[in-house]
């Protein structure tokens, strides 16, 4: 074996190596197929927070992104209403936790909708629990609107639906908090 073929195999060592990390580490989204099959060298994207990074190839991967969002709507009653939009996941734990925790201090009633949410892992359902212990403290009440079935499923394993009621219908929860 030449030289330069040793080095073209490390580059392509290395490039595999950095994408399986990428995808064990869940920076790499894909459709199934392109990610369970050779991925060929394939141009993958990798998320580092709000950029990504592109290693060369052939084609790209990621088809769309994953951030955590989170917004507010008051709503009749003085209940908080807070919307979340993404994977609460540890990235999207910390994007959200300073937030939520600033709500949880000034609110009374707090009605978080899950409708929006993909996935929620441990750090996901300590960023709820801890914003709702303290809405309590203070004689609050905290809902949780409309899982998805896998979320619900975490939701129920977890048994933090025995602590915080979760509704399907927005009309039953905000009856709930009054």
């Amino acid at each position: 074996m030449a030289a330069t073929d040793y080095n073209v195999r490390t580059d392509v060592c290395q490039r595999e190596l950095k994408v399986w990390e990428a995808i064990a580490m869940g920076r790499i989204c894909g459709d199934g197929p392109e990610i369970n099959s050779k991925y060929n060298a394939a141009s993958v994207i990798v998320n580092h927070g709000p950029q990504y990074t592109h290693i060369p190839g052939n084609r790209p991967i990621l088809k769309r992104e994953y951030r955590m969002t989170i917004s507010t709507e008051s709503m009749a009653g003085d209940i908080t209403r807070i919307l979340l939009d993404g994977r609460l996941d540890i990235e999207g734990a910390a994007a959200i936790d300073l937030r939520m925790n600033v709500l949880a201090g000034s609110a009374k009633f707090l009605l978080i909708d899950l409708q929006k949410v993909s996935f929620i892992g441990s750090l996901g359902l300590s960023t709820i629990i801890i914003p709702a212990q303290a809405v309590r403290r203070r004689g609050g009440k905290v809902a949780l609107l409309g899982p998805i079935p896998l979320v619900e499923e975490v939701l129920k394993a977890s048994k933090v639906d025995q602590v915080i009621p979760v509704f399907r219908e927005l009309d039953a929860a905000v009856a709930a908090l009054r």
